[in-house]
């Protein structure tokens, strides 16, 4: 998915399977009775004809990547959980991020990879040129 908003762009990959239409009771999921084989996904993006210089942030989440669900497992599906809890839990589940830097040019190359069930986005924010 591709959205924008004047020179900015912001792509979404996520992992699809068709199996999501015959998604399986969240008990069944709690007790890790889901698909496991979803495989990792390679994808490599050529965005063409960039007008401007771009600041690249690539956010990235999965099940073994920033997700608090799979990280609620980990901690033994507590019912109730502690301030403690809370904010270990948050502190530990955030997307993984890094940066580039896309210059103008015919053509940048990105390649990003999805494990499992998760998904990235990516944003490319217009930089803006100081005269000095």
């Amino acid at each position: 998915m591709i959205t924008s908003c004047e020179d900015n762009y912001q792509i979404l990959l996520y992992s699809f399977s068709e199996d999501l239409n015959n998604l399986i009771s969240l008990e069944s999921l709690i007790k890790k009775r889901g698909e496991k084989n979803v495989k990792e996904r390679e994808i490599s993006l050529s965005l063409k004809n960039l007008q401007h210089d771009y600041k690249v942030t690539i956010y990235e989440i999965g099940e073994k990547i920033g997700s608090a669900f799979n990280n609620w497992i980990s901690m033994g599906r507590p019912r109730r959980l502690s301030d403690e809890e809370m904010n270990v839990l948050y502190s530990i589940s955030q997307p993984r991020m890094s940066l580039d830097f896309a210059k103008k040019k015919p053509v940048y190359n990105l390649i990003s990879k999805i494990e499992g069930y998760g998904a990235v986005l990516i944003t490319l924010q217009k930089v803006q040129k100081h005269l000095f």
